[in-house]
């Protein structure tokens, strides 16, 4: 049989899958999409650039899970469910945190996506996007009278800046796509779907598609990057003693398995004279000092992630090689730490460097303007709308780059905003969806957002508006939102 070919600049591509769903990233978010799809009867591939699903959480060490008191969809109780059965994921019976071994999260992650039917293009970077041959209007779905069919803010919604998009009158006709170029050991190649979905973290589908996008504060600066890394063979009870014995209060974790600790620059935490001490011997350097965390790991006793250094170096990480100087310079900081914690550090005495994630910790990168933007005034009034399909409850985290941490005051148990669907779809192309930390927000916002239990559920609700369009005909920008609720909370109820 012939493959079938794409012309792409004058060379011909090989199609090498068509699907009803393209995922681009294989994170959190793009893989509970991925995997709803697949559940929902629908054929799907996720593209990856690693050789492992779970985006931050696995390949930059982003664990464990932060605490939330909402109530979440489907696939995050069945992630949750086989976590926890592999022995090496748990609750620690005081905080709402999911504590999991990175590896393991990708093997689930994968084996719920590959187990309903889904696939996998790993080793796999978007290069390009195509339209479909002869897009246009009617092509697209989109409604010939511009009348709003996806949902509008409920009594409890913000009033902020909500970035809708022009009308009818001046706005032009979406783009509908039809192939992802990818280049892969292969060469490049296409995959060719009906819905594409950007699950990338850095709206890389989204901006290849001419999706407007924004990036950092005002000032145009990002949240602080880190790269995270492990230690191995630490006395755990040794070094919780000691932070116990400083009258150090940052963990609720007394006793047990499970420890977190941090030491944050200023802030009168119990472990700064110890760093001080390692500055001034020159162990460590200032800037070691900015951000220091450390959290226990499931099934690997003896083991800690640590979730710095910091890199306030990098001011703005949207260049390619504003990242690559970063992480040479993030390697040489995780080496004066873990020389540093092995030299001063109670219970670290015979502790050695597991490894260091591959994967650059990103908090914030590119944000869509997409159909309603999520603002911090919809988290102060706790918004609700017709089409909300996520809650959050995760409060304003900012690692500045100016101000160190900012933290906007939580919420109660039980307190919570909505996520609407008009933040995964933007008036530029009709038929794709973006979930994860890039969906249309400001910059407070995002910091809201990004955790993980929350993108699961994004990714989650944008499956079930695959499905819809799918059963519909009807492409995702013109689905109604209020209608996608409804979808979800059949195929995915909140529990």
């Amino acid at each position: 049989m012939t493959q079938r070919t794409v012309d792409y600049g004058g060379r011909a591509l090989p199609v090498i899958g068509a699907y009803d769903v393209a995922v681009v990233g294989g994170g959190s978010a793009g893989s509970a999409c991925a995997i709803r799809c697949a559940q929902l009867g629908l054929s799907v591939v996720v593209i990856d650039r690693y050789a492992m699903l779970g985006g931050s959480a696995t390949n930059a060490t982003v664990c464990p899970m932060m605490p939330t008191h909402v109530a979440h969809r489907g696939v995050f109780a069945q992630i949750e469910r086989e976590l926890r059965a592999s022995g090496e994921a748990t609750r620690d019976g005081t905080t709402t945190m999911l504590w999991f071994a990175p590896e393991r999260l990708g093997m689930v992650y994968e084996r719920l996506l590959t187990g309903s039917g889904g696939e996998v293009l790993y080793d796999a970077t978007l290069v390009d996007v195509l339209d479909a041959p002869g897009a246009d209007s009617a092509a697209t779905g989109a409604r010939a009278d511009g009348a709003d069919t996806t949902g509008r803010p409920a009594d409890k919604a913000g009033t902020g800046d909500p970035g809708t998009a022009p009308g009818p009158a001046t706005r032009p006709a979406p783009r509908r796509l039809r192939h992802l170029v990818v280049m892969t050991a292969q060469g490049m190649v296409c995959v060719e779907a009906g819905v594409m979905v950007d699950a990338s973290g850095d709206a890389v589908l989204a901006r290849l598609a001419g999706v407007p996008t924004r990036s950092g504060d005002e000032a145009g600066a990002n949240q602080v990057c880190s790269l995270r890394f492990t230690m191995g063979d630490i006395d755990v009870d040794a070094y919780r003693d000691y932070c116990l014995s400083l009258g150090d209060e940052f963990s609720p974790l007394k006793f047990g398995f499970f420890f977190e600790s941090a030491m944050v620059v200023g802030r009168g935490f119990a472990l700064e004279p110890l760093f001080r001490q390692g500055v001034a011997e020159g162990l460590l350097s200032e800037g070691d000092l900015r951000y220091y965390q450390a959290f226990s790991v499931p099934g690997k006793p003896g083991v800690m992630a640590f979730n710095c250094p910091h890199i306030p170096s990098l001011v703005s990480n949207t260049t390619a090689r504003g990242r690559s100087a970063a992480i040479v310079e993030a390697h040489a900081a995780i080496d004066r730490l873990a020389r540093f914690l092995r030299a001063k550090m109670p219970g670290f005495g015979s502790s050695f460097l597991v490894g260091v994630a591959p994967m650059l910790g990103v908090r914030e990168s590119w944000r869509i303007d997409g159909v309603y933007r999520l603002t911090e005034q919809d988290y102060a009034r706790q918004a609700r709308f017709d089409d909300g399909l996520v809650r959050g409850d995760w409060f304003i985290d900012v690692h500045s780059q100016s101000k160190g941490l900012f933290h906007q005051k939580g919420y109660q148990p039980g307190d919570y905003y909505e996520i609407p669907y008009r933040c995964f779809i933007a008036p530029q192309v009709s038929n794709l969806l973006v979930v994860g930390r890039c969906i249309s927000t400001t910059f407070l916002m995002q910091a809201s957002v990004r955790i993980i239990p929350t993108v699961i559920d994004m990714g989650d609700a944008a499956g079930c508006a695959c499905a819809l369009s799918a059963a519909n005909g009807v492409l995702p920008l013109a689905l109604s939102g209020v209608e996608v609720r409804r979808c979800a909370d059949a195929a995915s109820p909140l529990g």
